[in-house]
């Protein structure tokens, strides 16, 4: 391609920090994805050749700041992360070539602080074995005799890989700690204090993928028939639904300001929250007067702090939760209506009388009346539940449907008692001339058939 001839010919003449910086800020504002992939390639090349002008010169540290740089590029535009592995490590190698020159020189920190950045980029390349060159130039014995900072700095990556091993947080808060304390404090790392970031990051969100957090829920338990002026007991229950522990839990129910708070202790907390461990208490409280309302909904919340495992304080707000108070006990007028719906029953089914020739009729409504009074049996089940949407929406069923139906049936089955009685009345003689007809038709079917025999 015409581009490719351009570029190689643009490198022919020179190549330094200026082109690829000029040529990354092009990437920066391409738009169309064939655009951004070919200024993406370009860079690639441009930073090929400036890395090879580097590395002649010995100059270790900046050819692996350009080796990190052209990986972002393959992972970032042209989303191919296994080229971004490949750079991401020659940045790590030539990252421990800077360190080996630091010792050299008697600079610990500075070596430290490279071997450091090794094994970072060695993480963001993938390499699960990060450690593996590190753990030659601790052997070696370079650090025997470093300061505070010397150590800080190695410690980095064992405890970021212990983190990872063992699913320990306390090594991942210290890798962090070490990072900002003595890494990112080093004039050797500031080329690299995204990278150190985001090694951190990736290390971080693995972890948590791994590790177990606690989830902390609750729910509460009360009479959902309460009245105005009436003592009542809620109970608060707390769950820790998750895996890992919650640490130095409080629970707190904030009660709304209309209820008296007669018995009961409004936080509560525990050291150790377990997994799928159980917190509940309970509320004595008593309802306000209503001062003539004919109901009141109060709403209130329930406020939970813990630690999780990687010492992280977490704050929720559980709820809101609302309670209902009437004027009048839902259960009672439920009953009262049940009640009413039974006595229409008896009312209508006392004193019905069916010709005991209608068996079928009488067989039919006996099951529909055996129906409604297991539908009654269920509803006050449901009452006594608090189910009262559920009994409310039975009731309407009997009320509308199934005792309608029912007196209509009945008045049929009236109705018709006297059709019954005629049948009755006639089916003696009915069954005689029946009797009369089928013995002349036998005298006839004799005498055809002794006719026939003399023919």
């Amino acid at each position: 391609m015409a581009y490719v001839d351009e570029l190689f010919a643009a490198l022919k003449k020179s190549n330094t920090a200026k082109e690829v910086e000029d040529s990354l800020m092009r990437l920066q504002h391409a738009t169309e994805n064939d655009q951004i992939i070919q200024i993406a390639n370009e860079t690639l090349l441009l930073l090929q050749n400036f890395i090879r002008q580097l590395l002649e010169r010995k100059e270790f540290k900046k050819a692996a700041n350009q080796y990190y740089l052209g990986a972002k590029i393959y992972q970032t535009y042209l989303k191919d992360q296994n080229s971004a592995n490949a750079w991401y490590r020659e940045a790590a190698n030539n990252m421990l070539k800077a360190a080996q020159e630091h010792i050299d020189w008697k600079d610990l920190e500075g070596g430290a602080a490279c071997v450091a950045i090794s094994a970072i980029l060695r993480i963001l390349g993938n390499d699960d074995n990060f450690l593996a060159p590190i753990d030659e130039f601790v052997k070696r014995g370079y650090f025997a005799q470093g300061n505070e900072v010397t150590s800080g700095c190695i410690y980095i990556p064992y405890e970021l890989h212990k983190a990872l091993a063992e699913l320990d947080a306390s090594s991942y808060q210290r890798a962090d700690s070490y990072s900002q304390t003595y890494l990112l404090t080093q004039k050797t790392s500031v080329p690299f204090k995204e990278a150190i970031y985001e090694a951190l990051n990736k290390v971080k969100a693995e972890f948590l993928g791994k590790i177990k957090q606690p989830h902390i829920r609750a729910k509460i338990e009360h009479s959902l028939d309460l009245v105005f002026g009436e003592e009542f007991t809620l109970y608060v229950e707390i769950t820790n639904t998750g895996e890992g522990i919650a640490r130095n839990l409080t629970a707190e129910i904030k009660i709304p300001q209309e209820l008296q708070l007669l018995d009961g202790v409004r936080i509560q907390k525990m050291a150790q929250f377990q997994p799928q461990q159980q917190l509940k208490f309970p509320f004595k409280l008593m309802c306000p007067t209503g001062e003539g309302k004919p109901e009141l909904t109060l709403n209130f919340e329930i406020a939970v702090s813990y630690y999780d495992v990687l010492n992280n304080q977490r704050n929720l707000t559980l709820g809101p939760y609302s309670l209902t108070i009437k004027a009048f006990k839902r259960s009672d007028e439920l009953r009262a209506r049940l009640e009413k719906n039974k006595q229409l029953l008896q009312q209508k089914t006392g004193d019905v009388n069916i010709n005991p020739n209608a068996a079928a009729l009488n067989t039919f409504w006996t099951a529909q009346r055996n129906t409604i009074e297991a539908l009654f049996e269920n509803t006050a089940t449901l009452i006594t539940q608090e189910k009262f949407d559920h009994a409310e929406s039975l009731l309407d069923a009997i009320e509308t449907i199934y005792l309608p139906q029912l007196e209509e049936h009945l008045n049929f089955v009236q109705q018709n008692n006297q059709h019954w009685e005629n049948v009755a009345h006639y089916l003696p003689e009915l069954l005689s001339y029946n009797q009369t007809l089928e013995e002349k038709l036998n005298n006839l079917i004799t005498l055809l058939d002794d006719k026939l025999k003399s023919n």
